[in-house]
């Protein structure tokens, strides 16, 4: 994997449950990670799929191999939050993440 074709940063972040200030368990979501990645985003408008009429967004993410990216996970990129829905090999020392999430317009 080429260093000049990773040109966008990606936030990795995890689930968490942390106490709020009247002692209420919050979940929230906890910064892992920010590193850069190969970003490949295709609307969902253009794949025919039935996903396109509920407004789900697919991106892929091609990165350095990492062993912290869970199914669980979830990634930020330009601010809108996508959950990792596929996890694989790409290249030798490659990771190909797919994540998915709902347009909020």
């Amino acid at each position: 994997m080429r260093s000049g074709t990773l040109s966008a940063v990606v936030t990795l972040q995890h689930a968490t449950e942390a106490p709020n200030a009247s002692g209420r368990i919050v979940a929230s979501w906890a910064t892992t990670a920010i590193f850069r990645a190969a970003v490949v985003e295709e609307a969902a408008n253009d794949t025919g799929k039935p996903e396109a009429i509920i407004g789900k967004r697919h991106i892929t993410i091609r990165c350095r191999e990492r062993d912290d990216v869970e199914l669980a996970s979830r990634v930020l990129y330009r601010g809108r939050p996508y959950e990792v829905v596929e996890i694989k090999a790409h290249d030798r020392r490659g990771l190909e993440i797919r994540a998915v999430a709902k347009d909020a317009a």
